[in-house]
């Protein structure tokens, strides 16, 4: 079991803001990686991180990163279905330069390798939007 934890924006912890457990639903004979879907992704790191934060919530930054506007990325340049290594959410997201999201300067912490993992490996898989 992997936890994330998400630091709340307003020093007030909720049930949200609560550590999020990722079950490790890996085969044994592959490299540890946990696996998600779009669902566990969209809810637990997309809407918890990126579109609550006020940036990636169809309103602001580009990407939309909310449940309406995830699937629309897949097949673009942020989410290339079989290929995380040219997907650019990934990118940004193991960055550590300038351009790593969540920013520095954010009241996120930046994402855990595993839950790039876990991302990369369902981009891996096609980037299925009902697994």
């Amino acid at each position: 079991m992997i936890t994330l934890t998400v630091a709340c924006e307003d020093g007030i912890i909720t049930e949200e803001d609560r550590p999020i457990d990722i079950p490790d639903t890996t085969d044994t004979t592959e490299p540890k990686v946990p696996m998600a879907n779009l669902s566990f992704i969209q809810d637990s790191i997309f809407t918890r991180t990126c579109a609550t934060s006020g940036c990636h919530n169809g309103n602001g930054l580009s990407p939309d990163l909310t449940k309406e506007g995830t699937p629309d990325l897949i097949g673009t340049l942020y989410i290339q279905p079989g290929k995380p290594e040219e997907s650019l959410i990934i990118a940004r997201m193991s960055s550590d330069g300038a351009d790593v999201m969540p920013p520095s300067y954010s009241n996120f912490n930046p994402h855990p390798k595993p839950v790039i993992d876990s991302i990369a490996a369902w981009i891996a898989k096609g980037a299925p939007i009902n697994d």
